[in-house]
């Protein structure tokens, strides 16, 4: 069934157009990086590797910190061209642990500035390492906009997901970033861990708004076969919550949070008292720096290699470092807008307009047709407002989809930093 599920929603958005799902090697192709208005930076390294996560991350060692710095200062002046000039709505440093690199983000961001102008900087922290020295130096930074991983405030669940603190040391780090009075202070919260029970994740969500955190972003434990907890079944001793739990969990998380006056603003991320949202995703175009970074251009969605020593070698032989370039047509482009619309569960229907002079009801009239039927949307004239049901399933289908395409990329890339193509279908 969901075979057949994947085929037909293939065929109305992608087959039937004649669209190609396909990463090509990536061969010094011509690029047009005229639309990037954001950058992206990944810090790959950790001092403890969480067995689920699935990005790409090394063991830090000063030595490899410090080789890992010069090539990423050497890959933004190869990029100055790109860039220069421009006006970035967002710095996004994601990793890993970015903060371990302090110096080397202080550098990098410096020479950015010194090329284009910088409106937010957004960045990842965990909670060990929110120190009162961190958090100035951040604050120094311009980085305005701060997430913290809490992943959980119970000690069994932190431990078996691979997190080595306590709920009184991710408390503890809430309170130092709110009082640096950054723009918002968002935490992260995993839910569906497994074992995990609806009262364990609503004490969790008290302890979340009782923070006082601008912006709470909740999201189920992804594993993938390519991660440690993939590869080891870390977590068999114990049962993930199914399907039906897991959307009673959601229910439970939105009910809660909105009742306690935060403003549902994405499938996952719920904000109070903030104008300001902390997302990792919803960028329209991107520049990624870093091993592993994708980019998206608009006419070109690429990947860095996934290997540290292959993206050194590049870069400072004066190559950038891609490893996979997909062609996105007219039509593969509308559709990776759509998909980060349903994700902020708002869709601006004359922002499409003006992007694409198209209509949006009419591009995808079945689609719409559909929301309107089941009642899991609410439409007026410029925009469609997805409704909590509608969110449930159509999470499922994008996880579905997204989730299975990201394993591809990701599982191959870790298996050879120097793939010849990946086709998505």
């Amino acid at each position: 069934m969901i075979k057949i599920l994947r085929y037909l929603l293939l065929r109305y958005f992608c087959l039937g157009k004649k669209d190609s799902m396909l990463f090509n090697k990536y061969d010094n192709n011509h690029l047009d990086f005229s639309r990037i208005n954001n950058l992206y930076i990944h810090i790959p390294f950790c001092k403890n590797i969480c067995p689920y996560c699935p990005y790409y991350k090394e063991e830090y060692s000063l030595h490899k910190a410090k080789d890992f710095s010069l090539s990423l200062i050497k890959e933004i002046k190869l990029h100055k061209k790109n860039i220069e000039g421009k006006i970035i709505d967002s710095l996004y440093i994601g990793g890993g642990s970015p903060t371990l690199l302090l110096n080397t983000l202080i550098e990098a961001i410096d020479l950015l500035k010194s090329i284009c102008t910088i409106r937010n900087i957004a960045i990842e922290t965990n909670p060990e390492d929110l120190t009162e020295e961190i958090l100035t130096a951040l604050k120094n930074m311009k980085c305005n906009l701060i997430s913290i991983g809490i992943q959980d405030f119970h000690q069994q669940h932190l431990k078996a997901i691979g997190r080595n603190y306590d709920a009184i040391t991710a408390l503890k780090a809430i309170k130092k970033a709110k009082k640096h009075n950054f723009d918002t202070v968002n935490i992260d919260i995993i839910f569906a861990i497994p074992g995990q029970t609806l009262n364990e994740l609503n004490e969790s969500l008290n302890k979340a708004i009782n923070s006082k955190a601008d912006q709470i972003t909740t999201y189920p434990l992804f594993t993938f076969p390519y991660s440690s907890i993939g590869k080891f079944k870390k977590l068999n001793k114990v049962k993930s919550p199914n399907s039906f739990v897991r959307r009673k969990f959601y229910f439970h998380i939105c009910d809660t949070l909105v009742k306690n006056g935060y403003q549902q603003i994405s499938v996952w991320s719920f904000i109070k008292n903030s104008q300001h949202k902390y997302s990792s995703v919803t960028r329209n175009y991107y520049l990624g720096l870093g091993p592993s970074a994708a980019t998206f251009t608009g006419n070109h969605f690429l990947f860095n290699v996934f290997d540290i020593n292959t993206y050194q070698n590049k870069v400072h032989s004066s190559k950038l470092p891609y490893s996979l370039v997909m062609n996105v047509s007219i039509n593969m482009e509308k559709l990776y807008w759509l998909y980060w619309r349903l994700y902020e569960t708002k869709i601006p229907i004359l922002e499409y307009k003006s992007l694409f002079s198209s209509d949006l009801l009419t591009d995808y009239k079945l689609f719409f047709v559909l929301l309107r039927v089941f009642r899991y949307a609410r439409f007026d004239k410029e925009f469609i407002y997805i409704n909590n049901n509608g969110i449930h399933y159509i999470h499922l289908i994008q996880n579905y989809f997204s989730l299975n395409f990201i394993n591809k990329v990701w599982s191959q890339n870790y298996n050879n930093p120097n793939p010849l193509g990946i086709d998505l279908k």
